[in-house]
């Protein structure tokens, strides 16, 4: 669990310092290093859930949207059973109406062809604090609870 804690907490701190660097009017040579990071932690974190999952290598790829000059992409860890999405700077309207910034996606699926699936679920990077809790909901939602 440590090493999951500390990919996770990695992860987080890419995400803060792409913040505090204001991404998206940050010059083109350290977007280019940002990115790299957010793809590379961010995967660290996404295989650690399938294996936490109990996905074997055949059940899942993990797939990268690099994104345009002033977008970091995406990275989607899409199983048989799950799909779930690494976004930065998204923002959407909640149920509640306001406006909040979405950067983890995720939704039941059925299979990897699969790109609609189920109904969309969110939590922030912030929600990886608590990696337990996160990890229960993806196996609620694909019914390994």
């Amino acid at each position: 669990m440590q090493d999951t804690i500390k990919k996770t907490r990695e992860f987080q701190e890419v995400v803060e310092t792409m913040d505090a660097h204001n991404f998206f009017a940050g010059d083109d040579e350290m977007n280019v290093f940002f990115k790299k990071q957010f793809h590379e932690k961010g995967k660290a974190v996404l295989l650690q859930v399938a294996e936490d999952l109990g996905f074997n290598e055949s059940q899942y790829k993990i797939r990268y949207n690099k994104g345009g000059i002033c977008s970091p992409g995406q990275i989607t860890l899409h199983s048989d059973f799950l799909y779930v999405d690494f976004l930065y700077g998204i923002k959407a309207k909640g149920l509640d109406g306001q406006i909040e910034r979405v950067e983890i996606v995720y939704r039941d699926c059925k299979g990897q062809s699969d790109t609609s699936g189920g109904v969309n679920n969110f939590f922030d990077y912030a929600a990886l604090n608590n990696y337990p809790d996160v990890l229960g909901e993806f196996r609620k939602v694909v019914g390994l609870i």
